[in-house]
Parts: structure tokens; sequence; C-alpha cells
């Protein structure tokens, strides 16, 4: 379970005293919710579900936000613009292992958000390299090497995608953990991913493809099941008679 640092001023503060309820809630529930960079996948039911409001009352209080988030230009996510100043970790330093994931997340992010995040760092953190480290790794296309133990552990770490995923598949949370398990050991000898981010998508893509096989052979099973029957039956009428 993530911990997050809270600043404890925040009810004192003019912004924080003056917003109704439901926003303050909401923004709390973002605090806990969004990803090590500040940033949230907007979903309007899955959150309105977990905090207990209506899917109205969620869309609402997020537009009395706006001050302090920053929405993607697609829409679909929003940046916490002071979040990473609240968790103690400006400036941002790619030597700094603690903040290898959050420039990773900010790079990952950047073409989405009309904001310049390369300000956030103390050098040129944000789009050099994350770091070669001691695993195995490739160039990406752009000049930046691909560490793949250190993008494994990013894919491992984020708690947060993995319950939407486990969520939205109805999947318990051990069944979901011996999938991630099974998958990392095969990925680990194919490598055939670039970074995290495409590593969840190649793991939907094998996720949804074996359970389709599977459709398929109960569908094929229950085919040959009802042939079986129908030829006992028949054996049974030729029986009865006497041909």
């Amino acid at each position: 379970m993530a911990k997050r640092f809270s600043e404890t001023d925040k009810w004192q503060d003019e912004w924080f005293s003056e917003l109704k309820p439901f926003n303050k809630l909401i923004f709390l529930f973002l605090v806990d919710r969004c990803d090590n960079a500040g940033f949230f996948e907007i979903n309007a039911r899955l959150s309105s579900f977990l905090i207990g409001i209506t899917i109205e009352q969620f869309e609402q209080g997020l537009a009395g936000l706006n001050k302090c988030l920053i929405k993607s230009n697609d829409g679909k996510k929003i940046w916490l613009k002071n979040f990473i100043q609240h968790q103690k970790n400006l400036p941002l330093n790619s030597t700094n292992n603690a903040h290898k994931q959050i420039i990773f997340l900010l790079n990952s992010n950047k073409d989405n958000f009309d904001f310049d995040f390369t300000n956030l760092g103390a050098n040129e953190g944000l789009i050099s390299p994350l770091g070669k480290g001691k695993g195995k790794g490739k160039g990406n296309g752009n000049g930046i090497v691909i560490d793949y133990k250190e993008e494994i552990e990013i894919f491992k770490n984020d708690k947060i995608w993995f319950e939407n995923f486990g969520n939205a598949k109805h999947i318990l949370p051990e069944a979901l953990q011996k999938m991630i398990d099974d998958f990392l050991v095969d990925i680990t000898l194919k490598e055939k991913f670039m970074d995290a981010k495409n590593l969840k998508e190649y793991f939907t893509n094998v996720f949804n493809k074996n359970k389709q096989n599977e459709s398929h052979q109960r569908n094929n099973g229950k085919t040959k099941l009802g042939t079986s029957e129908a030829r006992i039956e028949r054996a049974k009428n030729w029986s009865l008679s006497g041909t």
C-alpha cells in the first residue's frame, strides 16, 4: 500500500477552505489515487463508486478543482500541479533512484499536456536516459537506453493500474498476481516490450487472447459433447428399433 505525505496546513489555506465538501473529498481522493508523478486517469464510474457519490457529483466536483490540476489534451487524464512538490520530491534529479519512476511518468505523459515538465528538474533529468542500471537493455529509437529490469519494476509497482485492471476484468488480486508473475517470467525471456507502458499493453493483449482461447475451447468442448450425446441417443434408438 502506497503512503503519501499530507500537508496539514491545507485546512487553513484560503483556496482549500473555500471549497465545497464534495470538492475537498474528491481532492483528497485524487491525492491518494494518482500515480507517483501526480497523474490520474479519469474513470468517473469507478471513482464515484469508490467515493460513494454519483457520477454527476464526481464530474461536478472535479470541475471545481481546475485551479489545482491540468487536464490532458485528450481529456482522459489530469495532473495535480503541486503533487510532486508536496511529496517532497522537488527538484527532480535523474541520478536519484527515488525520482526515476517520476521522471519516467512525466516523460510518458509530456506530449499529452500543455505544460513544460522540464522546469521540475534540477538538471536535464526529464529528457535524459533513466540510467543503464545492471539490467539488459536496448535503445528505443530516440537515443534513450531502456533497462528491462527497471521497466519491469515500474510495471510491478503500479498498484493503481493493477487494481483498475482487476476490477475491470473481475479478477481477484491473488489470481491476478499469479498471472502477472507467470507473465513476467515469460516476458523476461522474450523481451518483446520497450517500456512499462508498452508492457501493460502487452500484458493486456496476452490476457485478452488467453480469455478468447479459453472461450473457444469451452465452446468446442460443448460442441463435441453434444455430438457424442447425439451419437449415444442414436445408438439407443437403433437398438430399440432392431436396426
